[in-house]
Order: C-alpha cells, then structure tokens, then sequence
C-alpha cells in the first residue's frame, strides 16, 4: 500500500511539471501539429525496452490495446484545446477527476459499488468541476470547456482502467505504453505533420517526454500492485503541485483562484470515493 501511494504521489510530480511544459509549447507552436511528435519521443524513451519482454497476441489483448490507443488519442485532443484556452493546472485539475467516472463506470459494469457518501462525494465533485473550472477557460466558452473537462476525465479513467484489465491478462508495463502510445503518435503524425515543430525545439520536447512518460510508467506499475483508486487519488495531487509551479511565475501568468479551490474540492472528494 505503501509503495502504491509512493508511485502514485510520482506520477503527481511527473505529470505537474509535464503539463506546465505542454502549456508552454503549446502557446509557442501548432498544437495539432506537437501531439504526434509527443506521443513518438514517449514512445522512443520506451522501445529499448522493447525486445526485453515477452508479447501477446490475443484477440483480446489486441482489442484492448486497441480501446485503449483509441481512448488515449481522444482525450489527448481535448486535453490540448484545453491547454490552448487555459492554464496548466486548470487542465491538471480536469484530468484529476478521473477517478469520480472511474467509480462510476466500475458500479455500473458490476465491478464495485459506490455507497452514499461517494456518492455525495462524486456529485460535490462534478458540481465544482460544473461551477468553477470552465470559468478558467474563458475564451472557450462554458458549455464547450465542460464537453471537453468531462470527455478528458472519463478518458484519462478509462486508460487506467484498459491498463489494469491488460495488466491482468499479464501483459508487461512496456507493451501497455509502448503500443498505445506508438499507435497515437503514427496516427496524429498522420493527420497532422509536424511542419511547424522546429528542430531546435526538440531537447526541450525530449524533456516534457520524460515527465510525460514517467507519469503513465508510475501510473501502470502502481495499479499493478494496489486499488487502481488509491492510484488515482495521490495522482489528483497533481493540480496542487502545477498550481506551485504556476505560483513561481510573474502575476499576470498565474493561474485564477477558482483553479485552487476546485482543486481541492476535486482532492478532497476523490479521496473519500477512493476511501470507500
């Protein structure tokens, strides 16, 4: 339990310090255009790891690295319109109730229960991410920043919940990562070349890679050893830890109150659906 909370507080830090760089390049270069190379310097820091595992080819592992390249590549485009209209811990904080529709989508599938106080603890939760948090993405307007807060949210649940179900089938850590995330960045490399990513840019990338990466291997070995909500709720530490981050910066850049304190409307109730 112990290790399990250590690697998820990780995956915090991992994923602060990896966001607040996204929102950077994000203002500098094409979004679009910087989600394929992303997703292929994840995957690079990962393939030398490649021939060290053993592969699996079932029709059912296949179908779920399938679900799951799918669900990763459309959070990642609500992830960036979010990042392109708001802050980086504004958009932490919208990957952070992902645990809430994980609770949910685990009750409905006959997977678990939620007791009335996580339910309460749920509904709190959505009704702060309803109130505050798309007020932090003003230029997007209310109704379109909930789509997409929401959308993020049950994506980034359900990549940990395909993750847990491969891990069970005894798939390694590398395939899990490495096959999502080769296959989103063939895909958006696709769509959308990289024209517009400079050359020079690309140590700062490798950089974001790092973190980026870390995050998703800290995530995927902790759900392996313990409750895929435990894991969730020291990862919806990470808002908190953008927000100091973000709190380092001149004050015109830094983030709105209402990002504060629905995030911690957001850990708090998190905490409780986990506790249950």
């Amino acid at each position: 339990m112990i290790l399990t909370a250590v690697l998820g507080l990780g995956a915090a830090a991992a994923s602060a310090a990896g966001q607040v760089l996204t929102k950077d390049f994000v203002d500098r270069l094409p979004p679009r255009e910087l989600i394929g190379v992303l997703f292929a310097l994840n995957a690079a820091l990962v393939l030398p790891g490649a021939p060290f595992v053993d592969w699996h080819g079932s029709p059912r592992v296949v179908a779920l690295h399938a679900l799951s390249a799918l669900t990763l590549g459309v959070g990642t485009i609500f992830v960036f319109d979010l990042f392109v209209h708001g802050t980086a811990s504004a958009t932490t904080a919208a990957l952070a109730i992902s645990p809430v529709p994980a609770a949910l989508a685990a009750a409905l599938l006959g997977l678990g229960t939620v007791s009335p106080l996580q339910g309460a603890a749920c509904a709190l939760v959505l009704a702060a991410v309803i109130v505050a948090l798309p007020g932090a993405f003003v230029s997007m307007g209310r109704r379109r920043a909930l789509v997409a807060v929401l959308v993020v949210a049950a994506a980034n649940a359900f990549v940990t919940i395909l993750s847990r179900l491969l891990a069970d089938e005894g798939v390694s850590t590398v395939e899990i990562y490495l096959v999502r995330t080769s296959a989103c960045a063939a895909a958006f490399l696709l769509l959308f070349p990289p024209r517009g990513i400079p050359l020079r840019t690309t140590p700062l990338l490798g950089l974001r890679a790092v973190f980026i990466t870390a995050q998703f291997l800290l995530i995927i070995e902790a759900v392996r050893r313990g409750s895929p909500a435990i894991v969730q709720t020291m990862v919806a530490t990470a808002p908190l830890i953008a927000l100091a981050l973000e709190g380092m910066r001149p004050p015109h850049a830094r983030p709105a109150p209402r990002v504060l304190w629905c995030s911690l409307i957001v850990l708090g109730g998190v905490a409780v659906v986990a506790a249950g």
